[in-house]
């Protein structure tokens, strides 16, 4: 996605609306995904379809941490599985 044009006003609009949907979240869930201590890690990704889409993220995690995460979940369920096999 780097290298593209991005629409950052647009894109800073979405990061907004992310936000307030994680404070949403962090109420229904009685602060369970509240930094600094949260119970359950949490990540938001806004993004548009397409070749060269835009993507935009927030999360209660380090982005190490995410990136670890995301890793691993990639690593355990290929593009080519299926619901049923991932969840047999």
């Amino acid at each position: 996605m780097k290298g593209y044009p991005v629409d950052p006003e647009r894109m800073r609009r979405y990061e907004l609306v992310a936000r307030e949907l994680f404070a949403l979240l962090d109420r229904a869930t009685d602060g369970a995904i509240k930094p600094p201590n949260p119970q359950f890690g949490m990540a938001l990704f806004i993004f548009s379809f397409g070749e060269h889409g835009e993507l935009t993220y927030i999360s209660n995690a380090q982005r190490p941490d995410m990136v670890k995460m995301l890793t691993e979940f990639i690593a355990a369920n290929p593009p080519e599985m299926t619901w049923d096999e991932q969840h047999g």
